[in-house]
């Protein structure tokens, strides 16, 4: 048995054969024998015939992958004795081609632009696919096309890729739109005009190349922040001076003069690094950055939400080509700007904008501005009215006085209240205009002055806190605490020993401690006098402690005067005698008997413990029945009205300053009201009860005289005379 091979290498495409014949001439013995052989060319493709890279910026790199695909199929010989041949044959007998591109064909026309490939060349085994991929970078704002070559062996023609890519450039602009009201010097002439400029910012760098805007746009902040230098190329954004609350507006133009759409996004950053901090202004930095987010996101307080100060709108979008947009930035800080933690406040170095074009410049914009100084001055941030008593008939309320003035010489202030007049805390201030101040004011001419009553009316024992919002200008609001602590009324008296005064047969004075228990009366607050003989006097001293929290102020002291039985009104009124003294000791008390000095009113007694001496007396030279009356205390609150607090504002007396006075209110009408000011009576409080008798000896007859008139001579005429003992005691 034999084996022959043939081997067929083909040089061209098509249909080959060839005959041959075997001969045994041994045998003389011939075969025919016809190879026939079909030459093709090798079926590689690419899975597409061409590629568009579309619009690609300059400078910028985009790649694609295509698919080198071998379509054919994997074969092998079974002979063993043509393991040879099939061994350097190889890369037939698997199909397994190589490939190779052209260099030549990496470039366009005139090598303006090039592709980059990868892989350039390899082998493709049978039934794969080899990924290639082709990147393209544009050099200049120009239309690409290139077709790449791909060499395979055993093809006649090389395969061919058309690339496509057109190169461009992000051309635009951002503005500033600087629009300011000028008035004219002149004072008399009161036009003002507008004057608008554009002014075109320079960019930080470009291109910015990014996919996703949020993720640029942060990426470009931080950069910004680490690098002071960039931080010093930002332009400028004055807002100018302004009023807290007062809204002011700046615009940016940005221009799309391409042939391109183009993305864009804005956003406040602030210019605070963190490059620069240590451990002593951490605090500060800390306390910056709040204030810097409170302005850009807003915040909460007392769960009311308060709006961003800085808003953009709006902050993002597209344009197309030849398109403009305004982009208006809106400035308003709270009215209160308390609320923000701060009393004054300047933009410079604190807050800026980093505003972005995707695959175009980055621009920085530095917020300048501050707050403008208020000319308007209140005499108080905040008014205490202390512990003051709860109201009761004939309390007046306690009230303070709040002075507001304008200090601007050039021009008028309105003013307004836009909270209202409570139950606790009344005023009534219509809204006004405060005139400017004259630079040469006359003595007693404050007509920028104003004077708003408030007064307090508390109803329970407790704290109470309110506040007053003032609205300057329709814009900035000022803030007035009010604070006060409702209290119980309570004197308390403190009762001395009685002491009794006789006068011996020698002429004498002697003082005596008397018992003054009596069965009959069972109130502490009953103080007896004693039950007097003719001539004797008693004397008692009572202190009255005031047990409030607020201290009270006694104008008056008054007792009902018991009756007598004599018709000398002279004489009663003197019965009893009731005057303030100063604290006088028990053994002065008791061994001094002579006159006490009176202390004059009106006294102020001391909150919590303070105490004033009273001293009772009883006298009389007539029989006295036993009285009980109330001894009252004319009283008022200590009102410390805080007129001087503030010397340059409050320098004139009231009727020079323009005064509200609140003429309504939620528990009182206006009759009232005008009673409370005008009337000058204050509260009369029972402090305690007096109760004592003067006894006599009163013997009298029926009659003061007895008439007999005409009588006979001898005759007997009678009168009956009666002998009346009217007196407390018996006798004889």
């Amino acid at each position: 048995m034999a084996e022959i091979g043939f081997e067929y290498i083909s040089y061209q495409l098509g249909l080959i054969e060839s005959f041959w014949r075997f001969v045994v001439n041994k045998y003389e013995y011939s075969v025919p024998l016809l190879i026939v052989g079909n030459t093709r060319e090798p079926n590689i493709l690419f899975d597409q015939s061409h590629i568009n890279f579309n619009a690609v910026l300059v400078g910028h790199q985009v790649s694609k992958t295509v698919l080198l695909i071998n379509q054919e199929v994997s074969t092998s010989i079974s002979s063993t004795t043509f393991n040879d041949i099939c061994m350097n044959n190889e890369e037939q007998s698997s199909n397994i081609f190589e490939f190779e591109f052209l260099k030549s064909s990496l470039h366009s026309a005139g090598k303006q632009d090039s592709i980059i490939v990868e892989p350039m060349s390899g082998y493709i085994p049978p039934g794969t696919k080899l990924p290639i991929q082709i990147t393209f970078q544009a050099n200049g704002e120009r239309e690409t096309n290139i077709n790449l070559q791909c060499l395979i062996k055993h093809r006649d023609l090389p395969l061919t890729l058309n690339v496509k890519a057109q190169g461009y450039t992000i051309h635009s602009s951002l503005w500033i739109d600087c629009t300011q009201s000028n008035n004219n010097n002149n004072h008399n002439d009161k036009t003002c005009t507008a004057t608008s400029e554009l002014i075109e910012l320079t960019p930080l760098w470009s291109p910015c190349i990014g996919i996703d805007l949020i993720d640029l746009i942060n990426k470009s902040i931080n950069r910004i922040q680490n690098d002071q230098n960039l931080i010093n190329k930002f332009s400028e954004l004055n807002f100018g001076k302004f009023y807290p609350g007062e809204c002011i507006t700046r615009k940016l133009v940005v221009y799309n003069n391409g042939k391109y759409k183009f993305d864009f996004i804005c956003q406040f950053m602030s210019l605070k690094g963190n490059t620069s901090i240590n451990q002593k202004n951490v605090q500060k930095h800390n306390k910056e950055q709040q204030l810097i987010d409170q302005l850009i996101n807003g915040f909460t307080i007392d769960d009311i939400n308060q709006s961003p100060s800085l808003i953009i709108n709006p902050n993002s979008g597209s344009l197309l080509p030849n398109e403009k947009l305004t982009c208006t930035i809106t400035f308003q800080l709270p009215k209160q700007l308390n609320v923000l933690g701060v009393n004054h406040l300047k933009l410079y170095n604190l807050l800026g904008i980093c505003f972005i074009i995707r695959d175009g410049p980055i621009y920085g914009i530095k917020l300048l501005g501050s707050i403008k100084k208020q000319m308007i001055q209140f005499s108080e941030t905040s008014i205490d009215f202390g512990s003051q008593f709860i109201m009761q008939s004939g309390l007046k309320p306690s009230i303070r006085y709040l002075y507001i003035s304008n200090n601007d010489i050039k021009q008028e202030l309105s003013i307004e209240c836009i909270t209202k007049s409570s139950k606790i805390f009344s005023y009534n201030f219509i809204p006004t205009i405060l005139p400017k101040k004259k630079q040469q004011e006359t003595i007693g001419s404050n007509s920028n002055i104003l004077c708003l009553p408030i007064y307090f009316y508390p109803y329970h024992d407790q704290f109470y806190k309110e506040t007053i919002i003032f609205e300057i200008n329709g814009c900035s609001q000022y803030t007035i605490d009010l604070l006060g602590k409702g209290c119980e009324l309570f004197i308390e008296p403190k009762v001395y020993p009685l002491l009794m005064m006789n006068k011996t047969k020698k002429g004498l004075t002697k003082i005596t401690q008397v018992n003054d228990e009596d069965g009959s009366i069972h109130d502490e607050r009953c103080i007896n006098l004693g039950y007097l003989k003719t001539g004797q006097i008693s004397r008692r001293f009572v202190s009255l402690i005031n047990k409030s929290s607020a201290p009270i102020c006694i104008h008056q002291i008054h007792l009902n005067q018991p009756q007598s039985n004599n018709n000398n009104n002279e004489n009663k009124s003197n019965s009893i005698h009731i005057q303030f003294c100063k604290s006088i000791s028990m053994d002065k008390q008791f061994n001094d008997f002579g006159p006490i000095k009176e202390i004059m009113t009106p006294i102020i007694i001391p909150s919590n413990g303070g105490e004033i001496m009273i001293m009772l007396s009883l006298t009389s030279n007539y029989r006295l029945p036993r009285f009980i009356e109330e001894v009252l205390c004319e009283i008022s609150r200590v009102d410390q009205n805080h007129h001087n607090n503030d010397k340059n504002i409050i320098q004139s007396s009231k009727n020079h300053i323009n005064t509200t006075i609140t003429m309504n209110s939620n528990h009182r009408n206006k009759e009232e009201m005008i009673s409370n000011l005008q009337e000058n009576t204050n509260m009369l409080l029972p402090v305690f009860s007096i109760y004592g008798a003067v006894n006599t000896y009163d013997i009298n007859f029926n009659t003061e005289s007895i008439n007999f008139g005409s009588i006979v001579r001898g005759s007997q005429l009678s009168r009956r005379l009666v002998l009346m003992n009217t007196g407390d005691y018996n006798t004889k």
